[in-house]
């Protein structure tokens, strides 16, 4: 009688066993379609408790997760859209420069080197050929600030969006810390904690859109999640990343200043001043002569002055040696930088190697731990992506846009300034400011074009020769140490941005094929096969039907026994 008893509880179980099974096929077929839903299994173990033959109990119910796998799928999600958000970031930087209007940049530029040889064929135009320059000039100058405002708006845009998903993450961090909380209550209790354990699964994927991070699971459960470098999510606490307005880092940044180029054509002077000073020195021809060597020397005593007050060198003197050979020297802050053919050079005083600040009032978005303050360093993800974009390439394309700007600005200013208009006005820059952000054409010109320097000497209204010098600066190479001509420049740079683009798209592909791939893996692994299930479901059921009637059996029996 008391093996009957024990079959009977043994049946009793069985049915226990399979009726958990058949709960747990029905939950796997009702989350068939549920994301991030890994597929449950029962583990029915031998029951070794006090006799032999006591059947079988559910030791557990698990989740069927490849934690490798799992981790390599959530660091190739970081990464498809660290991509993929570089891709739209480079995109937009791409179309800021493609010329898909009139000319754009490029146009602008190639028809204001055409205005000048226009110019240069009719110097004494009082008013069609200059005020086409004009025009033309203020052309490029608008275009190139077009350039630089769309960098300005999409450094908002990008800090924008960072605020936004540092939110997110925020957010997420909460939820997630929450979640620990309740699976290791669940779970100390002896309850599996699967559900709660799918949802935050597919918290951390959601995590894994928008930065790079690790995680370490406890025994009790509950996950800690490193970010950046500090503890963001410890159990059920959590820290808090905070999106600071600071100064961009881009505003350290230097452009080639003009006054280095003015420099140059200081030195330059300096030099034929000296070599008339030779020619005067040695010169055995008429008076006549003489004195226009002299006059041509008076020309460029004059330019250089100009130069002069251009770089912002106050303590320049040009006087007679007076050895009464007529010969000059020029000084400079004490300093002999010319002593009739004598060439000395400026003194190195740092001036010809000054730069000027990138200027930008906007504000960059930095990320911090509101714990310690410290900054978060983010690689990857959404937010990985904008910082990227935001902090090495902006402020790439920016200093290069502004370094064709100044330089244009310098090059064709060191020539302008030795020109002579109809009314004989000299040394005037064409354009005037520091930077993209303040360049402009001198308004002086604008309101009186005649001014315009085209003559290299006075009271000659066809000499063309400054035109003529300023439009051969198309040719130069001003660029790039002497390699490259500005619309080279400008070329070259559409072409980085259009590789960076391209290998950005490229980058966004691959892994955005290498994460389906890995998301088909998972589902192999982890996913819901309904025909499994049907299998498992006709599985459990028989072995419930075939326990029940083993019960039923074994009262028939013990009937039979108790009535005999």
């Amino acid at each position: 009688m008391t093996n009957l008893l024990g079959s009977l509880e043994t049946a009793r179980q069985s049915l226990n066993a399979q009726r958990r099974g058949l709960m747990v096929t029905g939950h796997n077929i009702a989350n068939v379609n549920t994301p991030n839903y890994a597929r449950e299994q029962v583990e029915i173990a031998i029951d070794v408790r006090g006799y032999s033959q006591s059947g079988s109990n559910v030791t557990k119910v698990t989740q069927v997760r490849d934690k490798i796998l799992e981790n390599r799928l959530r660091q190739s999600i970081q990464d498809s859209n660290n991509w993929s958000t570089q891709s739209d970031q480079m995109q937009k930087i791409e179309r800021l420069f493609t010329d898909l209007d009139v000319g754009g940049v490029s146009g602008a530029v190639a028809d204001f080197w055409d205005s000048w040889q226009n110019l240069s064929v009719d110097p004494e135009s009082k008013e069609i050929a200059r005020n086409v320059t004009i025009g033309r000039a203020q052309d490029l100058v608008q275009e190139l600030k077009n350039v630089n405002l769309g960098f300005q708006s999409l450094y908002e845009e990008n800090n924008t969006q960072t605020h936004s998903f540092v939110t997110e993450v925020n957010e997420l961090g909460d939820s997630i810390a929450k979640l620990n909380r309740d699976i290791a209550a669940i779970e100390f209790s002896g309850e599996a904690a699967n559900s709660q354990r799918t949802v935050r699964h597919g918290l951390l994927t959601k995590l894994s859109e928008y930065t790079d991070f690790t995680t370490v699971e406890e025994s009790s459960g509950m996950l800690q999640i490193h970010l950046g470098g500090f503890a963001f999510v410890d159990g059920d606490r959590v820290g808090t990343l905070v999106a600071e307005d600071r100064t961009p880092s881009f505003t350290s940044l230097e452009q080639p200043n003009t006054k280095s180029i003015i420099y140059t054509e200081i030195d330059q002077l300096v030099k034929t001043i000296a070599s008339k000073n030779q020619s005067i020195l040695s010169h055995r021809g008429t008076t006549a002569e003489v004195r226009q060597i002299v006059n041509e020397r008076s020309q460029h005593e004059n330019q250089i002055q100009t130069l002069f007050n251009l770089a912002g060198i106050e303590n320049a003197t040009i006087s007679d040696i007076g050895d009464g050979t007529g010969m000059i020297k020029i000084e400079v802050d004490g300093e002999l930088v010319l002593e009739g053919t004598k060439v000395f050079g400026l003194p190195d005083n740092g001036k010809n190697n000054q730069t000027h600040p990138l200027t930008n009032n906007q504000k960059t978005v930095v990320i911090t731990d509101s714990r310690s303050g410290k900054e978060v360093s983010i690689q990857s993800g959404k937010i990985g992506g904008l910082m990227n974009v935001r902090d090495k390439q902006i402020p790439r394309f920016i200093e290069r846009i502004n370094s064709f700007a100044t330089t244009l600005m310098a090059e064709v200013n060191s020539v302008h300034v030795k020109g002579y208009g109809l009314d004989n006005t000299t040394g005037i820059e064409f354009f005037t400011g520091e930077s993209i952000n303040d360049m402009a054409v001198n308004l002086s010109l604008v309101q009186s074009p005649e001014k315009i320097g085209v003559s290299s000497r006075p009271d000659e209204p066809g000499n063309n020769e400054i035109a003529f010098s300023i439009t051969a600066k198309r040719n130069e190479f001003v660029m790039s140490n002497g390699t490259q001509t500005l619309e080279e420049y400008y070329a070259s740079t559409m072409t980085i941005i259009g590789i960076q683009s391209q290998q950005a798209q490229r980058n966004e592909e691959n892994n955005g094929l290498l994460t389906s791939q890995l998301e088909s893996f998972r589902e192999s692994v982890s996913g819901v096969s309904m025909d499994e299930e049907m299998v498992n479901l006709i599985q459990f059921q028989r072995a419930y039907e075939a326990a029940a009637r083993y019960i039923s059996t074994v009262d028939q029996v013990m009937q039979t026994l108790i009535n005999m």
